[in-house]
């Protein structure tokens, strides 16, 4: 069992046991709709017997791949966002006893490299911080509304520079990087933004709330961005975005 060969070692590991008659299962540990990468699905699932995957429409992504290798791919979905699903606490939306509603907004973490060249456009922490607090400028002195910004938690990147910035500029917001989980602030949220789709949009996309989702760092594929319209509000320009945004608050 695992969830992805990301070493020679692990590969030679895997082909061996699949010589050998031994099963190897393998699970999705990349993403679908954003980019198309077909090293990473070969990656995946070269040596596998079975392969498990989030979803009917990853599957059919992958199936583009699987011609060499005679590996079965199982649709399986998610054991964590089902949790979410399955808790009332996240679906339905409890009578609001603050005087003022919480926007939960989420960003994601800096890169400090140039190693996902992959992606077209590449990512760019210039562009992540211009993005940030533009996104920071329309949210904050809401009448009406709290602010609190989740940062990422991984603390071996830099964190961005918001906490200073939005001290600097009289900006009332309160920010968590790893004190909390992002689910644990989603049933204090009444309305969620988000600036990379992520691990965090699938979260969200299993509550109720209001959501908008900024989709201008990167390319989604148009089925995958077609149902997400169905649900949240897209915008892959900033300034449309941060418009519609000030519109609904």
């Amino acid at each position: 069992l695992a969830s992805t060969f990301a070493s020679c070692f692990g590969h030679s590991f895997s082909h061996a046991a699949h010589n050998a008659g031994i099963s190897v299962i393998t699970w999705q540990h990349g993403s679908y709709g954003y980019f198309d990468f077909p090293i990473a699905f070969y990656n995946d699932y070269m040596n596998s017997d079975l392969h498990l995957v989030f979803g009917e429409g990853v599957a059919k992504k992958y199936t583009k791949h699987d011609k060499c290798c005679d590996t079965k791919l199982i649709p399986i979905g998610s054991a964590a966002l089902e949790s979410l699903q399955k808790n009332d606490f996240y679906l339905k939306k409890k009578k609001n006893q603050k005087k003022k509603k919480n926007i939960l907004y989420v960003t994601t973490t800096y890169y400090q490299n140039s190693l996902y060249i992959s992606f077209s456009p590449p990512f760019s922490d210039n562009r992540f911080w211009h993005v940030q607090k533009t996104i920071l400028n329309t949210v904050c002195g809401k009448d009406n509304y709290t602010v609190t910004a989740k940062l990422h938690p991984n603390i071996i990147h830099r964190e961005p520079p918001l906490r200073s910035y939005a001290k600097d500029n009289g900006l009332n917001c309160a920010f968590i990087r790893d004190e909390y989980r992002f689910t644990d602030l989603l049933p204090q949220a009444d309305i969620i933004v988000i600036d990379n789709p992520a691990t965090t949009l699938l979260q969200s996309l299993n509550t109720t709330k209001p959501l908008f989702v900024y989709t201008g760092h990167l390319h989604i594929d148009a089925k995958a961005l077609e149902m997400l319209k169905k649900r949240a509000y897209c915008y892959s320009d900033l300034s449309t975005f941060t418009e519609a945004l000030d519109k609904f608050l």
